[in-house]
């Protein structure tokens, strides 16, 4: 893998055993409430709503960071929907 991405075995097995950052760290949990605020909506929920159900939980998070998130999300999603046989 190192190869393909033309970098030095010694960066490449620095990054693999490198811990979480703080900030994916906090996107990923951030991620698994938004995904479940969503699921309870009935997926129709958008940004704004999650948002402020967020906000009730006592998380402190702006709209702007839910939608980033949200659309990462969605990018993946779509991708592993368009990669399937029917």
């Amino acid at each position: 893998m190192r190869t393909v991405l033309n970098v030095s075995s010694d960066c490449f097995y620095r990054w693999l055993v490198r811990p979480e950052s703080a900030r994916s760290h906090r996107s990923r949990v951030l991620l698994e409430k938004i995904r479940e605020v969503h699921k309870s909506s009935g997926y129709i929920y958008g940004s704004p709503r999650i948002t402020v159900e967020l906000h009730k939980t006592g998380e402190s998070i702006s709209r702007s960071s839910v939608a980033r998130l949200m659309l990462c999300t969605t990018k993946t999603d779509n991708l592993d929907r368009s990669l399937q046989n029917t």
